[in-house]
C-alpha cells in the first residue's frame, strides 16, 4: 500500500459474497474480472491459486488490462481428461450431495488421502467448503477444456505479460510437473 498498490480479494461466481448467475462459462468469469479491473483503475496484476489460474490466464489472453500474473499450483496437465470426474461431480450435485461432491473432488480429483479429508470435514471451515461445492464443476470444466486442448502449449502464445508460475516445497508431486510445463509453454 505504501508503494501505491491496492489489493482486492474477490469471490468468484457462486462463492462467498458473489451470486451465481447462469449459465456459467469461463468467458463470464473473465467478464466479471474485467468489470472489477475497470472499477479499480483499468489494470491489475492477478494472483490465483489452483484452478483460478484458468480465469487469470483467460483474462490475460482477453486483454482486459492484466499487467502480470502470479499462478500458484495451476492444475493444468496437457492431455489430462477429466470427463469421468465431471460426470461424477454433476451426478452428486444433481442429487444435492454437496458434502459427497466435495469429498469426491478432494480425494478422487485432487488426490488428497481420505483420512486427511475426513479430518478436514471435522474442522469449522468444512461447512463453507461444502457450500461452494456446486462451483467445483465450473473449475473442473475449465481445467478439463484446457487440458484436452490439442494445442495446449500454443494456447498461451498471446500471453506476454510477466508471469511467475510456482508451487510449494511441501506439495504433491503433480503440481510441480504442471508448474514446469505451464512455465515452459508461457
Amino acid at each position: 500500500a505504501a508503494e501505491g498498490f491496492t489489493a482486492v480479494d474477490y469471490d468468484r461466481r457462486g462463492r462467498g459474497r458473489s451470486g451465481d448467475t447462469a449459465p456459467w462459462a469461463l468467458e463470464r468469469e473473465v467478464e466479471d474480472l474485467a468489470a472489477l479491473v475497470k472499477t479499480v483503475g483499468g489494470t491489475a496484476t492477478l494472483y490465483s491459486s489452483s484452478s483460478g489460474a484458468t480465469v487469470a490466464l483467460a483474462a490475460a489472453d482477453a486483454g482486459i488490462g492484466v499487467t502480470a500474473l502470479a499462478l500458484y499450483e495451476p492444475p493444468l496437465f496437457a492431455g489430462a481428461d477429466h470427463a469421468g470426474h465431471l460426470a461424477e461431480l454433476r451426478a452428486l450435485l444433481a442429487k444435492g450431495e454437496n458434502d459427497e461432491a466435495m469429498r469426491y473432488n478432494l480425494t478422487s480429483v485432487i488426490g488428497i488421502p481420505a483420512e486427511v479429508v475426513n479430518g478436514m470435514a471435522q474442522s469449522p471451515g468444512w461447512a463453507e467448503m461444502v457450500s461452494v461445492a456446486p462451483t467445483l464443476v465450473y473449475d473442473l470444466a475449465a481445467v478439463h477444456e484446457i487440458n484436452v486442448d490439442p494445442d495446449w502449449a500454443g494456447r498461451w502464445s498471446s500471453i506476454t505479460v510477466p508471469t511467475v508460475v510456482y508451487s510449494g516445497d511441501q506439495t504433491f508431486p503433480g503440481p510441480r510437473a504442471a508448474v514446469d510445463a505451464l512455465a515452459d509453454a508461457l
